[in-house]
């Protein structure tokens, strides 16, 4: 099992290569191979977790309670489609879907087609 992550980050222009620089040297930027060699991806507010869902991978998104708030719904991205990918609504949920998709990884044909279609629309 593999655990891996694509960084989103802020800052100045130097900052930005500095950091490319050092993933560059770990290995860790090719998002593509990452998602491949992953056993299964998390995350939330991201097309990495599109790409993921149309490779045939187990997608969880960590949508808990707070992040549930209205206020927030405009910060929430792909809520549309969250019927195609497992969603964890705490930490207790997101470590049992972990284990059960580590022995279950296979998704339903249906989904996939679905997935591959919400992909098409917005990537």
């Amino acid at each position: 099992m593999s655990i891996n992550y694509k960084p989103k980050t802020k800052g100045s222009v130097e900052f930005h290569e500095t950091l490319y620089e050092l993933f560059e040297k770990a290995d860790i930027l090719d998002v593509q191979n990452i998602i491949l060699e992953s056993d299964i991806v998390s995350g939330i507010n991201t097309t990495a977790l599109l790409e993921a869902g149309i490779a045939g991978k187990p997608v969880i998104i960590p949508y808990f309670k707070d992040l549930q708030d209205p206020k927030y719904d405009g910060y929430i991205f792909f809520r549309d489609a969250y019927d195609l990918f497992d969603i964890a609504k705490d930490v207790n949920e997101l470590e049992s879907i972990i284990i059960d998709r580590l022995h279950n990884p296979t998704i339903d044909e249906k989904i996939m087609e679905e997935r591959k279609a919400y992909f098409e629309k917005y990537v």
